[in-house]
């Protein structure tokens, strides 16, 4: 029988019998309880396998045998990967048996495990809803003998960090490295950013010291200067920035490596300065940005913007926003309630209106934090009934009016004497859904006694 045929015998085979074990297994009577678990710990990877279904053997016997026949029809391993993927994801194979499939067709130490297998691990850790089929189907492999490649086991780090924790995604890293797997500088990354998402800044330094030999990447340096910038950690930030910048010094005339300091890790430090009130600070790193030949984006503005706004230096937020729009970079809501917010609080609410219409007229989309701004700065003026023609806005927005807008409108009512309004308000929060709070009883009392 030719190669052709009897691959196309032996895939019928295997679908024949996928059909008849499937019958068989639901007439299957419930098996006996399981054994009671062992106290013994046992390595990570093995702790996310789960129970699969009962099944016969004779779906893996026929994967074997479709593999075997289609591996002697072909010199090339590559042609298996379709079968594979479907034994994996389609006809669901536990992980187990479709390792041992696979090494029943091909011995253990040959490139061809190697390389099958790979592509098994990289299907399951792409493809699946969690990481319990991947790191049985890893701890399969390595039981047998078979080290997967590096790129299959950078995708059961990510899917591990993903799916289950970045403690998980750390043991299961320092578990492949106690075996003599080698790890790479992506699997450093995926790892280290993954400690650096979970707060463990401690874990995730230890893995960048322990680089040794890789170049971290861009990613790796910003990651780890976010983490202690959000962590607080300021000290150790610096430290890291500045070892940054040494070997971007290093590698001025040769850019092969890539390092470079990027927006982002930029802006960990100018908005962390800018809400300390230390605009120095801030300025100073924004000259270091611009050397490195990259431009401000909407997140340096806006960390600069709020920063002269909470010191009310309305005129350096209004240089900013100026220069912004000067460099085509749009603004976003944030930035202009900030500004609403900051001008109003100054008494300027003439220009805050102004900012407000061409906000409308830029289609950029006001929400509940701009109209509590704007409504708070027209009740502080008296313009009452521009504050209240403000909720006519919300409504055709569809922005609902929040708890501290209705206070800041009955308050004003009040005080303006103009109760039976304050009383509409009222009852207008109470149609919509707005539980009204302390300060709301707190104004509204004193007109009973008015």
């Amino acid at each position: 029988m030719r190669p052709t045929r009897l691959l196309a015998a032996a895939s019928s085979t295997f679908r024949r019998r996928r059909l008849y074990t499937a019958a068989a297994v639901s007439t299957v009577a419930p098996s006996s309880a399981a054994p009671p678990p062992q106290s013994a710990v046992q390595p990570l990877s093995t702790q996310f396998a789960r129970p699969s279904p009962a099944r016969g053997h004779g779906v893996a016997d026929d994967l074997a045998s479709s593999l075997r026949a289609l591996l002697a029809s072909s010199p090339t391993v590559q042609h298996a990967f379709h079968l594979l993927r479907s034994a994996a994801l389609d006809t669901r194979l536990p992980p187990n048996e479709l390792v041992d499939a696979v090494l029943s067709t091909v011995d253990a130490g040959s490139p061809a495990a190697v390389t099958l297998l790979s592509h098994v691990l990289t299907c399951l850790s792409r493809a699946a809803s969690d990481c319990a089929a991947a790191a049985a189907a890893y701890s399969r492999m390595v039981t047998r003998g078979v080290v997967p490649d590096a790129k299959s086991r950078t995708d059961l780090l990510v899917t591990t960090a993903r799916g289950a924790s970045a403690a998980d995604a750390l043991t299961l890293f320092d578990e492949m490295r106690g075996k003599g797997c080698y790890a790479d500088a992506k699997m450093y990354d995926v790892v280290i950013r993954a400690c650096v998402r979970g707060g463990m800044h401690c874990d995730a330094v230890r893995l960048f010291d322990e680089m040794a030999g890789f170049v971290p990447t861009t990613m790796t340096y910003n990651s780890i200067i976010n983490g202690f910038v959000k962590a607080g950690m300021m000290g150790s930030a610096f430290g890291m920035y500045r070892q940054m910048r040494k070997k971007v010094k290093l590698l001025i005339y040769v850019r092969r490596d890539g390092i470079q300091p990027d927006i982002a890790a930029y802006n960990a430090f100018i908005d962390t300065f800018c809400k300390q009130g230390n605009m120095s600070r801030a300025l100073h790193f924004l000259v270091l940005l611009l050397k490195d030949g990259l431009t401000p984006d909407v997140t340096v503005y806006n960390s600069f913007v709020t920063g002269y706004k909470n010191l009310k230096m309305m005129a350096e937020a209004s240089k900013f926003y100026y220069s912004m729009i000067k460099q085509r970079v749009v603004a976003d809501t944030e930035i202009y309630t900030t500004l609403i917010d900051g001008f109003s609080k100054v008494g300027n609410v003439a220009f805050a209106l102004e900012l407000y219409s061409e906000m409308m007229a830029n289609h950029v989309i006001p929400d509940d934090k701009t109209f509590t701004a704007l409504t708070h700065g027209l009740c502080r003026s008296g313009d009452i009934d521009g504050a209240k023609r403000l909720l006519d806005d919300m409504r055709r927005l569809d922005v609902s009016p929040n708890i501290v807008t209705y206070n800041m409108l009955i308050n004003a009512c009040v005080r303006d004497g103009k109760l039976q309004e304050a009383f509409q308000l009222h009852d207008e929060m109470l149609s919509s859904g707005v539980v009204p709070d302390d300060t709301t009883y707190d104004i509204l009392p004193r007109t009973n006694n008015s």
